[in-house]
């Protein structure tokens, strides 16, 4: 099946990957960049990667499911080379040292329901 609006997909699941792919090739930009000059890639948050584990159900090996890690790993081509390989940023976003929010459905709907009661409650005033 294809969803080509995931965001008004019900399935927690397409959504949380939908979110996950654009916070890794759409991040957010640093502060105080310039258009037309490099920028840092951030990478994302680690609740992008819970928020996708949870939804989907992952399960996987022996290690388990890891969002933050780090790990030196040699080089098949290059004898005694070798490359440092990083998961997701050990931060929960928003934050300015990765991108996303990774929202789950709940938090929204609480935050929408919320700021409907201000905005009702200021309107009556």
């Amino acid at each position: 099946k294809e969803y080509k609006h995931p965001e008004y997909s019900g399935n927690g699941c397409v959504q949380a990957v939908w979110k996950m792919v654009c916070n890794t090739y759409f991040p957010r930009a640093q502060r105080g960049c310039t258009a037309g000059k490099p920028a840092l890639f951030l990478r994302p948050c680690r609740n992008t990667c819970e928020s996708y584990v949870e939804a989907c159900q992952v399960r996987c090996c022996d290690e388990g499911v890891r969002c933050v890690f780090e790990r030196s790993e040699e080089s098949i081509l290059q004898v005694g080379k070798s490359t440092a390989k990083s998961g997701y940023v050990d931060a929960l976003g928003p934050s300015f040292r990765c991108t996303g929010a990774a929202w789950r459905s709940t938090g929204s709907l609480a935050l929408g329901a919320f700021i409907a009661f201000l905005l009702s409650f200021l309107h009556a005033l």
